[in-house]
């Protein structure tokens, strides 16, 4: 993987938002956007493919908030900090929950509602939630394999989120660009 840029983005939302512009490290398969994400209660990744050659990417740390409105409206305005352009037909994957997991759950399937909620204003076509694992296996042909395991030179949330948009881009039946 080439990380062609890398900065840091000033924000009131996060503590730190850290972008990454890649090239693909696996070939771009069709004319759709996509998108991915890693939620997460602090530590958060963001992913856009297929407009241009490059992939966007963002690592962000959050910071921690005890009301859930507070959360939602925070993670919904932080969406709107990274991504600013959008292209039909577009669609999304949000990493949904892995099983085993018990700490945390509420907020995290907040995280998710805010995400799909801000995907849905956006018109985003299709958003899917996957399981970690069906990801790895849809990007990497193994659900043990791990995206920062892979591509090591990305933090592990942002790495993460890039394998949902391939994850997203990997389970599109050619029905679903029509609409």
């Amino acid at each position: 993987m080439v990380i062609v840029k890398e900065k840091i983005i000033a924000s009131k939302i996060a503590k730190e938002i850290r972008y990454f512009q890649i090239q693909p490290p696996i070939p771009l398969l069709d004319n759709g956007q996509h998108f991915g994400v890693d939620p997460g209660t602090v530590n958060v990744g963001f992913a856009e493919l297929g407009r241009g050659m490059y992939i966007n990417a963002f690592q962000v740390k959050l910071i921690r908030k005890d009301n859930p409105a507070d959360r939602i409206l925070d993670f919904y305005k932080l969406m709107s900090e990274c991504f600013h352009n959008y292209a039909i037909p577009n669609f999304a994957v949000i990493e949904g929950a892995s099983f085993g997991d018990k700490y945390r759950q509420a907020e995290l399937a907040e995280i998710r509602a805010s995400a799909t909620f801000w995907f849905n204003h956006y018109g985003v076509n299709i958003i899917k939630f996957l399981q970690p694992q069906t990801v790895r296996k849809l990007v990497f042909g193994n659900g043990r394999t791990k995206a920062h395991m892979v591509w090591t030179e990305l933090p592990f949330d942002a790495a993460a989120a890039i394998s949902c948009a391939y994850a997203s881009m990997l389970s599109r039946p050619l029905t679903e660009y029509k609409k």
